[in-house]
């Protein structure tokens, strides 16, 4: 963690979920970093590319935000419970997001607005709300755990398209997939301290790859302009382990 004390807040929020988040939470060092970073060598974009971004980072914005709710209040649910370690590491996670979201935020205020950003929103929220509506908390919890392996399948597509490997915005989601991919592994010990059937994890993974595919398909163009081949990352989405 960084020394240096508060939360960051955009001025042009774009929002599907409320954020609610401690004061004195403490942003990660490698936010603040990238962030001076950004602001201050802003990488230049074609116009394609911003558009194509601009589409699709409010899809990204509205999954940080409702992570950062579910991880929030999960931590409050557990609090004054005997699980202080699992609160540790949900809260981590709750801070992750956060600065996942500060980021997509600070891109988000370089690009244009897209003209359906309400339509893109909309889908994006109903298929976030979809994945609370479970038997319990620890299928919750799986579902979680295969959306964020789904989440380093896109990312590592974007790290690899056509913006190039030393590109501000490509070491964003980089980090957003380093991060990711151990939330994939907290989530999955979480679901097993909470009871969890390992068989969820098989029952829930072809549907979360195929609801997340079925969202994705409303910007497979986007994700032509950036380099990526949607065909070849949706199926990798279906069959996420």
């Amino acid at each position: 963690m960084s020394a240096q004390p508060s939360y960051v807040e955009q001025p042009n929020n774009l929002r599907c979920f409320d954020v609610n988040i401690d004061p004195q939470m403490v942003m990660p060092s490698w936010f603040i970093d990238w962030r001076e970073g950004f602001l201050s060598g802003h990488s230049k974009l074609r116009h394609r590319h911003e558009e194509a971004l601009a589409r699709l980072i409010p899809l990204l914005l509205c999954g940080e935000q409702s992570a950062i709710h579910v991880f929030g209040v999960e931590v409050e649910r557990l609090r004054g419970s005997p699980w202080s370690s699992s609160i540790s590491l949900l809260k981590d996670i709750e801070t992750d997001e956060y600065a996942h979201e500060q980021a997509l935020q600070t891109v988000a205020s370089m690009l244009m607005e897209p003209a359906e950003l309400h339509s893109i929103k909309r889908k994006a929220k109903h298929f976030y709300i979809s994945l609370g509506s479970t038997a319990g908390m620890a299928e919750h919890f799986a579902r979680i755990s295969q959306l964020d392996a789904c989440v380093c399948i896109i990312m590592n597509a974007i790290t690899q398209c056509d913006l190039g490997k030393g590109h501000s915005i490509v070491q964003l989601f980089d980090h957003i997939k380093k991060d990711e991919a151990r939330h994939v592994s907290i989530c999955r010990k979480h679901f097993l301290a909470l009871g969890g059937d390992k068989r969820l994890f098989k029952q829930n993974k072809e549907s979360i790859g195929t609801k997340l595919v079925s969202l994705l398909t409303t910007q497979a163009d986007s994700l032509e302009t950036l380099g990526i081949d949607p065909d070849v990352l949706f199926r990798k989405l279906t069959y996420v382990q």
